[in-house]
């Protein structure tokens, strides 16, 4: 960053603290307890202090707002911003507020943090995600970037460390988890909320010509076929209908269900709210086929974060990230409920999370050097051997502004509806080219879509099919160069060992390349070398 923009940024700041009520985010439960208090020479390390009503005021601008949400990702909380679980509950390790302990509870320390199983691993977002180039010596720190091999996540209820199960390997039963960088997010965020209207459309499109099927084809990329069925009213036909139109609203109304339910990616299978089946004006039930929707779940929304797809925006990814690795509770997700048992409730307020997500999707994109003469055949042979069916080079958006809502999740799971949005930022002035759609462009190297990568690369979470285990959203590969180790695990310290471990549905390119002469794959490893991160955020 320039030192210029520094000072901007930092007299910015300074307006915020001036015109800001001040308050940390965590309240005790009990004011009058004094293990709640903090102890002599201690406080709150959160200082954040720009609301929800002055970001949606529009009297900030961006500068201020990202550097408040720079802050709340950088700032390491500590006991009195609400961090960590409370008492330990040996019948409940794999939940929030119950995960066991490494570390023994006593008088003085009765809820022992980070140790904590299954999350509770860190105090600030940064401590996991601030290298900004793995390909430089030293290494490039930057906030926001991705985590080293010592930063990645080990959520299990199970790690045979010795194989008594006979194995060949520690068999951990759970998901290791290979932190990504934030760079570009705005893009995504934006391209992805297209393509879930346009899925919607269609689909809407379909109930309307029950018995024919539509193309699932929206910003060049195919997500299979759909149809609705017709069906007789019979009882049991109808009771489906009103039990899944209460079990939709009723999600979409818990925040703690909505949180906690939609795709956990830890301890099994991503679920989608139910919403396939609907009565007719003629008395008739139609229920949809989805069997052959390919690469997003039967609810039809794109979901770019998580490498299991399963957020749908910065804000929903950051509001379960705080539970899980700070045990830090989200106002907007728990209101007044101290669910962990810490002692504190109001942990982040909507504004200091609207910040931060305004932070992570406001971060510049990563960007393609200019290309040598090798780098420029290996981009031609990673296109021949068809890498780009999946990885695709660009995905184009019709619209160039990003709008930001609070609540993001309406009742019947309106998503994104204009009553809601509160800012909107125009992804042009980030670095995002303009394209003749009026759009932009957004060179992410990926179709968005989940494919299942075969069983080389299947996790082993139990209650999770081989399938849900194997399967993953299409890796980005902007920014490649600068972020080993590589795969959803970290498992390839370099980019040719986690090309050689693709499987499932990428084996063919896999052979593929395998097949190319040793100086044909350095062409394509040059290739994927020019992807590199932004140096400055």
């Amino acid at each position: 960053m320039l030192a210029s923009k520094k000072l901007k940024i930092k007299a910015l700041a300074a307006v915020v603290s001036m015109t800001s009520t001040f308050a940390f985010a965590a309240e005790p439960v009990d004011p009058t307890n004094p293990s709640l208090l903090p102890a002599p020479g201690e406080g709150p390390n959160n200082t954040v202090s720009i609301t929800q009503e002055e970001i949606a005021s529009g009297d900030f601008p961006l500068d201020i707002i990202s550097q408040q949400g720079m802050q709340m990702f950088s700032t390491p909380f500590n006991t009195y911003d609400g961090l960590g679980d409370g008492p330990l509950n040996q019948a409940t390790k794999a939940t929030f507020g119950g995960r066991p302990s490494y570390v023994q509870p006593n008088d003085d320390l009765p809820f022992p943090f980070p140790r904590r199983a299954n999350g509770g691993d860190s105090q600030s977002c940064l401590e996991c995600h601030a290298v900004g180039s793995a390909a430089v010596i030293p290494t490039r720190f930057t906030v926001g970037g991705v985590g080293g091999v010592s930063n990645h996540v080990l959520a299990t209820t199970n790690f045979d460390i010795a194989d008594e199960a006979g194995n060949g390997f520690a068999r951990v039963d759970g998901r290791p988890i290979n932190p990504p960088f934030v760079f570009g997010s705005g893009g995504l965020e934006l391209v992805a909320m297209e393509m879930t209207k346009d899925l919607q459309k269609i689909k809407k499109r379909a109930k309307n010509n029950p018995g024919v099927f539509f193309d699932l084809k929206t910003h060049g990329v195919s997500f299979g076929k759909i149809r609705w069925e017709e069906h007789a009213a019979t009882p049991e036909a109808v009771a489906i209908v009103e039990e899944q139109r209460d079990l939709r609203y009723a999600h979409a109304c818990n925040p703690e269900g909505t949180s906690l339910a939609i795709g956990d990616p830890i301890f099994g299978e991503p679920h989608n709210i139910p919403d396939q089946w609907a009565d007719t004006e003629d008395g008739t039930v139609l229920h949809l086929d989805v069997s052959q929707v390919e690469g997003v779940g039967p609810d039809l929304i794109i979901r770019p974060f998580g490498r299991k797809a399963t957020r749908v925006t910065t804000r929903e990814f950051d509001c379960d990230a705080m539970h899980f690795h700070h045990g830090i509770e989200a106002e907007e997700v728990f209101g007044e409920e101290d669910h962990d048992g810490d002692g504190y409730i109001n942990e982040i307020t909507i504004g200091q999370m609207s910040a931060l997500a305004i932070f992570n999707t406001t971060t510049p994109p990563p960007f393609e050097m200019e290309l040598s003469k090798e780098a420029k055949r290996g981009k031609t042979l990673f296109k021949d051997i068809g890498c780009v069916d999946c990885h695709k080079p660009k995905l184009q958006s019709k619209d160039k502004i990003l709008s930001y809502h609070f609540p993001e999740f309406m009742p019947g799971l309106e998503i994104f509806t204009p009553e809601t949005k509160f800012y909107e930022v125009d992804m042009t002035t980030l670095g995002f080219v303009e394209n003749n759609r009026g759009g932009i462009t957004v060179p992410a190297f990926s179709d968005l879509k989940v494919h299942y990568m075969g069983p080389r690369l299947e996790e082993k979470a139990s209650g999770a099919s081989d399938t849900a285990n194997g399967s993953f959203i299409t890796a980005r590969l902007w920014g490649v160069a600068d972020t080993a180790p590589y795969l959803h695990d970290g498992r390839a310290p370099t980019l040719h060992e986690a090309i050689l471990q693709h499987d499932g549905e990428a084996f063919t390119q896999r052979e593929s390349f395998r097949g190319l002469t040793n100086e044909d794959q350095a062409k394509v490893i040059a290739f994927l070398k020019s992807l590199r991160t932004p140096e400055e955020i």
